[in-house]
């Protein structure tokens, strides 16, 4: 199985390199199942040396790094719709690295901490049959960090609060139907192909069409997990 992480960076240099020891832990674990990693990244306006010390640390990655400089302020996480412009324009530029014979892709946030174990059972996930699945998202004090992407059926923002425990969904299920997930997610890479991440409302709206164009369902698998720092 051909599997390709794409991700973004900006003014990375402080995480950088615990990103590449993942990234080479999970380019050790797949080649170890007969898998192999692809990673792609996009890296743009930074005023440190992301983009020297990216493509120093990648070396001995199976790897395409790209670089774009928009330009454009740095955020935070808020809900500016230039803000997702930007960034969605950063995910495609990622995700148009992947090479043509890919048949899972990974997208994670850069600066996300996590196991090897947690995307190995992403991907087990995806090849059980077409979908997009996603860990949770954890942050500071053990709270859900993405508030905003992480969306019910109905389109409801369903973890403004931890715990996030709706009466109406099975916790004791490996994978729950949401609307929408971010930060983290695996899927067929031909869906990526076939549908590109709209500027306007980022992951909400990209698994919006996944769902309505593609017919994939969105789920959260509520016992994996990554950090963010």
């Amino acid at each position: 199985m051909k599997v390709c992480l794409a991700t973004i960076l900006r003014d990375a240099t402080g995480y950088l390199p615990l990103l590449m020891k993942q990234l080479y832990a999970l380019d050790y674990t797949l080649r170890s199942h007969g898998d192999e990693l692809f990673c792609s990244f996009a890296e743009g306006d930074s005023v440190d040396r992301s983009w020297q010390d990216l493509r120093a640390m990648s070396v001995d990655l199976h790897c395409r790094a790209q670089k774009m400089d928009l330009h454009g302020k740095k955020y935070g996480p808020c809900e500016d719709p230039l803000r997702f412009e930007l960034k969605a324009r950063m995910d495609r530029l990622a995700i148009s690295g992947m090479p043509a014979d890919s048949e899972i892709l990974i997208w994670c946030e850069s600066d996300l901490q996590w196991e090897p174990s947690t995307m190995v059972a992403l991907i087990n996930h995806v090849k059980e049959g077409p979908k997009v699945v996603a860990p949770w998202c954890w942050g500071p004090g053990g709270r859900h960090r993405d508030i905003w992407a992480f969306r019910t059926l109905s389109g409801k923002r369903t973890l403004n609060d931890f715990p996030f425990i709706p009466e109406d969904l099975d916790w004791t299920a490996p994978l729950i139907e949401l609307s929408s997930v971010g930060s983290c997610m695996c899927l067929p890479a031909s869906a990526a192909r076939k549908v590109q991440v709209p500027s306007e409302m980022e992951w909400v709206q990209w698994c919006a069409d996944l769902r309505e164009k593609l017919g994939l369902k969105i789920y959260l698998a509520p016992m994996l997990g990554v950090r963010h720092p």
